[in-house]
């Protein structure tokens, strides 16, 4: 999934017209209807009814809109922190980032260059716990980092994006043939991976997912490097590996393939760091009411997603214990029985073992405090690691 691709649909929803959002955008209505296609085939719904004279919005499409708004707006929110950035610090700005970002990272300089001409940029690379401390220590002003990493104090982590990962087979395997691949296909082929402590969310992510399809996967020596890897690939060595989808579209050539995982949630990474999902100021508005988190007796989510649940299983960065020590955690039954499923979007084992002894599940219709009662609905957006939210409903 991309930007441009989540731009595209919020402008037809506006437009409901495909020849009037390529005008608006300037682009051929080819290539509009083009992306929107892929989109939906990568959801795997339909997201707009489709006459020659009108457009408009499916049930799923509906559901969608207000997600990929709010993708757009975190895109925004980026672009305005760095901004904030450059005002703040001079004339030249210093950011972290790491090979693989490909049109995005060009999209956000692109966006800088407007906003703010005549800045310079230097771009550095590092390990993604370098990163945070090198803006920590002031040295850098901003830092791209992917995966769920700990954010030093001081730092402000800003959501901004998914990053999609695919699978790279050499070209002449029979598995490369296809426009997607299961993940557990190659599973008797090595898997050529960095070394863990390069990055930690990516092996981990990948060895999980591995584990959640029902094997174990044959792992060939760490790769010194993707390149090397790549090149091996393509002249032929047996094995498989994974790497982000930016990186992928700029790579592509005959001797290897790259195809996306054939999953209801296919595998991809937060660019967030876990500073982000601390809880905001939500434990300090506590401490302003008078009320001490061991006071509290029960806190219902939801779902299961990290920017809700990261302050109920750890209260400061690198710990693992919940400030609720004392509430039991209300999560829909059906929710709570796929957690598995969640592994793709960062939840790992260790979030769930914490607060698996605190889970009380719920169902549909149960009160849960007085005159609130929980109303399951389907997940939202199509696709999304989850099998029902909770609403809570009072009266």
């Amino acid at each position: 999934m991309e930007l441009r691709q989540l731009r595209y649909f919020v402008t037809v929803t506006e437009e409901l017209h495909f020849g009037r959002t390529a005008e608006r955008l300037t682009i051929v209505q080819s290539a509009v209807s083009q992306q929107i296609r892929r989109l939906e085939r990568e959801l795997g719904v339909e997201l707009f009814h489709r006459s020659p004279r009108r457009v408009r919005l499916t049930e799923a499409g509906a559901a969608f809109l207000p997600e990929a708004r709010a993708v757009l707006a975190a895109e925004r929110r980026a672009l305005a922190a760095i901004g904030d950035f450059v005002a703040a610090r001079g004339t030249v700005l210093h950011i972290g980032t790491n090979g693989g970002m490909g049109e995005r990272l060009e999209r956000v300089l692109e966006a800088l260059e407007r906003q703010a001409p005549g800045i310079r940029v230097e771009l550095a690379s590092a390990p993604p716990g370098e990163r945070l401390r090198r803006v920590a220590d002031a040295q850098w002003d901003a830092a791209f980092v992917r995966g769920v990493v700990e954010a030093p104090e001081g730092v402000r982590p800003i959501p901004v994006w998914r990053d999609e990962l695919v699978v790279s087979l050499p070209a002449r395997h029979p598995l490369a043939r296809g426009d997607a691949v299961d993940l557990a296909a190659p599973a008797g082929l090595p898997l050529y991976l960095t070394a863990r402590r390069n990055n930690p969310s990516l092996v981990d992510l990948v060895m999980g997912a591995c584990r959640d399809a029902g094997f174990e996967p044959v792992l060939g020596p760490p790769h010194s490097s993707l390149q090397d890897t790549l090149a091996a690939l393509g002249a032929g060595t047996p094995g498989w590996t994974v790497l982000y989808a930016a990186h992928a579209r700029r790579l592509r050539g005959g001797r290897v393939a790259f195809l996306p995982v054939r999953s209801p949630d296919g595998l991809s990474l937060p660019t967030m760091p876990r500073g982000a999902i601390h809880g905001g100021a939500l434990l300090d508005n506590l401490s302003a009411l008078g009320r001490a988190p061991a006071e509290i007796e029960a806190v219902a989510f939801t779902h299961l997603h990290l920017d809700h649940i990261g302050w109920a299983w750890h209260s400061a960065p690198g710990g693992d214990r919940p400030p609720f020590t004392g509430a039991d955690h209300l999560v829909a039954e059906t929710e709570w029985a796929q957690r598995h499923r969640l592994r793709a979007r960062g939840v790992t084992d260790e979030i769930t073992q914490v607060m698996a002894p605190r889970v009380r599940p719920v169902t549909d219709g149960q009160e849960i405090f007085p005159g609130v009662r929980v109303l399951l609905t389907p997940a939202t957006p199509p696709g999304t690691p989850v099998t029902s939210s909770a609403v809570v409903a009072v009266g």
